[in-house]
């Protein structure tokens, strides 16, 4: 049989955070928002932060508790990490922008210099060859027919996990996003439940 006990405590409630000497927990627990009350001295004497007046104001219209992260709360941070599996993302696209630029701009570096090896040019004692020798002895790295001024195997493993890291970030954030949108649900039909008509 379905456990139909709930118990609602908030951080300061010593007795619904209590360990009952290791014997598990009897139903559900929630734990909602803890108000801000300040309770008389008596209650804390006895039962400092479970009184009925820790309680008030925590729970919504409709009967289900403010619960200490609700599930916009949880969304929200869905949305924060969905934002930064796109900035992982659009880094490496910027890495792979830069890649592609250099690649261009040391292109039309060597052709620049090959027309100066022309008759009348700057380096009309060098022959075209010699620019590309020269360019590739500087160069950091040769990829593809291409040189290079930074290291490509490196760039390429930031890339991957860049890309990697970005796939495991936008599935978590889904996958809270999801389970709040179900914890939200199945809240609404708890607190449908309840409702006396």
């Amino acid at each position: 049989m379905e456990n139909k006990a709930t118990d609602y405590t908030h951080e300061n409630d010593p007795i619904g955070n209590h360990t009952q000497f290791g014997a598990p927990l009897i139903g559900k627990q929630f734990t909602v928002r803890q108000n801000d009350t300040k309770e008389d001295f008596f209650t804390r004497l006895t039962m400092d932060g479970h009184g009925r007046d820790t309680f008030r104001g925590t729970f919504h219209s409709n009967g289900s508790p403010l619960l200490k992260l609700e599930p916009e709360d949880i969304i929200r941070q869905a949305q924060k990490i969905q934002l930064l599996s796109n900035r992982l993302s659009d880094i490496a696209k910027n890495i792979e922008e830069f890649q592609r630029r250099e690649a261009e701009a040391v292109q039309k570096l060597k052709s620049q210099l090959k027309y100066e090896t022309g008759p009348g040019g700057k380096y009309h004692l060098l022959e075209a060859y010699e620019i590309d020798e020269a360019i590739s002895r500087i160069a950091k790295t040769k990829e593809g027919g291409n040189d290079y001024f930074h290291d490509v195997h490196i760039a390429e493993e930031l890339i991957h996990l860049l890309r990697k890291e970005q796939k495991s970030l936008s599935r978590f954030g889904d996958e809270i996003s999801d389970a709040a949108n179900s914890l939200r649900d199945k809240d609404n039909q708890l607190a449908g439940n309840f409702q006396f008509r």
